[in-house]
């Protein structure tokens, strides 16, 4: 595991067993595409548009989302310490060189309210490393301490 963090809640040992075990499970349309997007490689676009064939509304969908959606609403944002493509890099320029710092400031000025907690030990794929319940709980805390009444 590349964030170094193998925990007890992972009986099949390590990330890349999960997904031996359960790629099959998971959508495998336009992997390539969602791969391109996610790392938002939008200097590839007029390329994948002309070698796809594909329109432009079925490419690079996640950068066309109506953040206006958040308003009125309050945003809880979790990421873990050990995410490096979310939370690591950057970090040794500063705390606002980090992924989910910038996207956040950008979600400032539509939502409420944004808060970001960082979670120990938590890595990328923490949604398969640590029970549910636990998430939720941590969730529900969240809400409660960070956005008490005003």
């Amino acid at each position: 595991v590349k964030s170094g963090y193998v925990g007890p809640n992972q009986p099949w040992g390590s990330v890349e067993r999960w997904f031996e075990l359960e790629n099959h499970r998971r959508p495998q349309f336009k992997p390539f595409l969602q791969d391109i997007e996610h790392s938002a490689h939008d200097v590839l676009l007029d390329e994948i548009r002309n070698i796809s064939g594909l329109p432009d509304e079925e490419l690079f969908i996640t950068f066309k989302a109506d953040l206006n959606r958040l308003r009125g609403k309050k945003m809880l944002y979790f990421v873990g310490e050990l995410d490096k493509g979310h939370w690591i890099e950057g970090g040794k320029k500063g705390l606002e060189f980090r992924r989910e710092v910038f996207a956040l400031r950008h979600f400032t000025r539509y939502a409420d309210r944004v808060r970001l907690v960082v979670i120990p030990r938590l890595t990328h794929y923490g949604h398969v490393e640590s029970y549910n319940e636990r998430l939720a709980n941590l969730m529900v805390t969240g809400f409660k301490e960070y956005f008490q009444a005003s």
